[in-house]
């Protein structure tokens, strides 16, 4: 192992600054930086990615694509992102969370936020409902030789939450 003493130009004092404690080590007159610093003089310091906001509630319809965008990160860049206990068919796409798909139900995930000192996450609670309402208007048992049935009569109705026009629809069911 070859040892080489720091240059004159370079003290170790140097890699961080003059009134500062040590930020890395001089070796032949250029500095190497302990992590979060860097620069010529390890002076920078990088952050780690921080969520604006660390929770957020979202209601949206079934029949809709879904596009979140995943808001303000701060810290230094480059930041990675992913998704955690994410619904099936959901993914990250230049900085939004898109489901071309989305299903009816409760959904509970985590997007996280990533560079080479941190993370993050932020948590979204997304609630899609659906297009429909299936009205019951009617409820009946018959007897047909020696197997029972029951009639269930009704519509599908449009529910408002969709901006779609359905027309009424009568359904039976045996």
């Amino acid at each position: 192992i070859c040892i080489t003493p720091p240059e004159p130009s370079c003290r170790n004092v140097s890699c961080g600054g003059e009134d500062l404690a040590p930020h890395g080590s001089c070796v032949s007159g250029i500095c190497f930086c302990s992590i979060p610093w860097f620069g010529p003089n390890c002076t920078e310091e990088y952050l780690a990615p921080k969520f604006m906001t660390q929770e957020i509630h979202l209601n949206a319809s079934e029949i809709s694509y879904l596009i979140i965008p995943i808001g303000n990160i701060s810290g230094s860049k480059p930041i990675s992102l992913s998704l955690r206990n994410y619904p099936l068919g959901m993914f990250i796409k230049n900085s939004t969370i898109i489901w071309p798909s989305p299903k009816v139900g409760s959904f509970h995930f985590l997007t996280e936020a990533s560079n080479i000192v941190g993370s993050d996450s932020q948590q979204t609670l997304l609630q899609i409902s659906p297009c429909y309402n299936a009205n019951i208007s009617s409820i009946s048992k018959s007897q047909f030789w020696t197997k029972q049935y029951i009639w269930l009569s009704g519509s599908v109705v449009d529910s408002g939450s969709c901006n779609i026009t359905l027309a009424s629809l009568p359904v039976s069911i045996i």
